[in-house]
């Protein structure tokens, strides 16, 4: 293996790295036009990262460590810039404290192999008793996925993306007398009743991602709420009076930067319940949220799931939706 030379960024290496990461970002885009076109402005990736390096170092071999977080670089033999990565200390009160790169935090030039050197200088620093590594790092780039892969990261959540009109729900029927109506007013109770049913999927094998008790209290709350999300399409499955399933869909949020994905809506939460799984309840309220979205204006929709979730992974994957982004996670002994 090749060895480089890492140090901390400094103020000189802003437009090296801006050109390197505005190629990453062009790249993905590249791969997924749906994605928002600030990722095309070399503009955007230099000031991406005057905010990710305010107040650096001017030289040394670990970084801003005050704040919480590290910017290292990797040069090549002739000095050169090979690629970079900052890191970040997130805090979190109910899932714990985590170190986390996001997709614009890191870029390697093609046919690098400075990514362990990076990563033990970075993540190093500010990592002293923490478990949580997390890593975005787009689909698309499998020589990225690869090398993360070889640092003991696995995937963890799957991002995807598909035109509205080319998701496939087939004739959507449900076995079984059911309705499916908009939730509103007066439905805060049936909306409660089903809070927790993607946390529970995920508890159990193969995903094991159990989730703490304020989270679940949290979701209680935030699901009763759905009831007057005006802006919102928040779908009801009934079998009879009892609710069994449901989806909520929500403008997707634009970054500050990157601007907006066109015409986007959000598929933000869905599921049904354990025993009326398998009967089309999900594809019939897919169906029905797709027709109000694009009746609202949509055209392309996001959704995100567990890549351990086998059911969810090939329910999203069987619609159509294409993953433009994964979660990589490092849990530590």
């Amino acid at each position: 293996m090749r060895r480089y030379g890492i140090r901390s960024y400094n103020p000189g290496d802003a437009e090296a790295v801006a050109s390197l990461l505005a190629r990453a970002r062009r790249a993905r885009r590249l791969a997924f036009p749906l994605l928002p076109s600030g990722l095309d402005e070399k503009e955007s990736a230099a000031r991406i990262v005057a905010s990710k390096t305010a107040g650096s170092a001017a030289a040394g071999s670990a970084g801003t460590v005050a704040t919480g977080s590290v910017s290292t670089v990797a040069l090549g033999a002739d000095g050169s810039l090979q690629g970079f990565l900052f890191v970040e200390r997130k805090e979190d009160e109910i899932w714990g404290p985590s170190l986390r790169a996001d997709v614009n935090d890191w870029a390697l030039k093609a046919g690098t192999e400075a990514l362990p050197e990076l990563y033990a200088a970075a993540f190093g620093p500010v990592g002293e008793g923490l478990r949580e590594h997390r890593v975005l790092c787009p689909a698309s780039d499998e020589t990225g996925l690869a090398a993360w892969f070889e640092l003991g990261f696995g995937m963890e959540q799957a991002y995807a993306m598909a035109r509205l009109e080319d998701l496939e729900v087939g004739s959507a029927k449900t076995k079984g007398d059911f309705q499916i109506r908009r939730a509103g007013p007066g439905d805060e109770e049936n909306l409660e009743s089903l809070s927790s049913l993607i946390a529970e999927a995920q508890a159990g094998p193969p995903v094991w991602a159990g989730a703490p008790a304020a989270y679940l209290a949290e979701l209680h709350k935030g699901f009763a709420a759905l009831a007057g999300e005006a802006d919102a399409i928040v779908l009801l499955a009934f079998r009879g009076a009892r609710p069994v399933g449901y989806q909520a869909w929500f403008p997707a949020e634009g970054d500050p930067l990157d601007g907006a994905i066109e015409g986007g809506v959000e598929l933000a939460v869905g599921a049904t319940i354990p025993e009326e799984r398998g009967r089309g309840i999900g594809l019939a309220l897919s169906a029905k949220g797709i027709a109000l979205a694009q009746a609202s204006g949509y055209r392309t929709c996001l959704v995100d799931w567990r890549t351990t979730n086998p059911s969810a992974s090939s329910f999203w994957k069987a619609r159509g939706f294409r993953p433009f982004l994964y979660r990589l996670t490092r849990r530590l002994p």
